[in-house]
């Protein structure tokens, strides 16, 4: 394989907590949620295919807790991107030299690097976005826009948003609300989510959460 590494940057910079969308690969025109943000590693990679398990060059990119993938560098859109707030395990390839594995609940990738120098960087790259980006998750119940009824959702806050999804297992949430710029207050309602319901009101909408306890309330907001 003939890759190589660019370092944007020499030192992570990680305050708080921060974020995948799994996007198979496609011609997707969407761009990401959260935007590219600053990029702290990028370069080559090889990426083993999802079915066929074929093993195809990509430019990779990592920021905003998430790895995106490329078919070139010049490409404008990614192939798909790994949102790192699902990241189940991430270890060194035991089967191939230079590789690594990122699991997530519906599936394991698996990039090869040109040597142990360049895997080792994005392993300790990776994992350093992986074990700080999250500020809480759990399961919240959230109340619906149009009917108000409540559905039982897995909840991840970080340091700028909160992605709500399905369930647990999902690899894409349901939604994403930025809190960089709306408000998130406890909410004394007169129903029985008195004490344990929170707020988020954005321009668009108010959603509301509710915990189990008025204590687990007071951490999510």
């Amino acid at each position: 394989f003939f890759l190589r590494l660019f370092f944007v940057t020499m030192e992570v910079g990680i305050c708080g907590c921060g974020d995948d969308v799994l996007l198979e690969e496609s011609d997707s025109d969407s761009a990401s949620l959260s935007g590219p943000g600053e990029i702290i590693l990028a370069g080559y990679l090889t990426k083993q295919g999802k079915i066929v398990k074929n093993w195809k060059l990509r430019y990779c990119t990592l920021s905003n807790y998430t790895l995106r993938y490329y078919k070139t560098k010049n490409d404008k859109q990614p192939a798909g991107e790994i949102r790192l707030s699902i990241c189940e395990f991430l270890r060194p390839s035991r089967k191939i030299a230079h590789s690594f594995e990122l699991g997530l609940p519906n599936r394991t990738f698996v990039f090869t690097a040109e040597n142990r120098d360049d895997c080792h960087a994005w392993i300790s790259h990776i994992e350093a976005q992986v074990h700080s980006k999250y500020i809480k998750k759990g399961y919240l119940v959230k109340q619906g826009k149009i009917r108000k009824n409540w559905k039982r959702r897995f909840c991840i806050i970080t340091r700028n948003r909160l992605e709500y999804y399905k369930t647990k297992k999902d690899n894409e949430p349901i939604d994403t609300i930025d809190l960089s710029n709306n408000p998130v207050a406890l909410v004394n309602r007169t129903d029985a989510t008195f004490e344990c319901c929170f707020s988020i009101t954005t321009p668009a909408r108010t959603y509301y959460f509710v915990a189990s306890t008025p204590k687990i309330a007071q951490d999510w907001a």
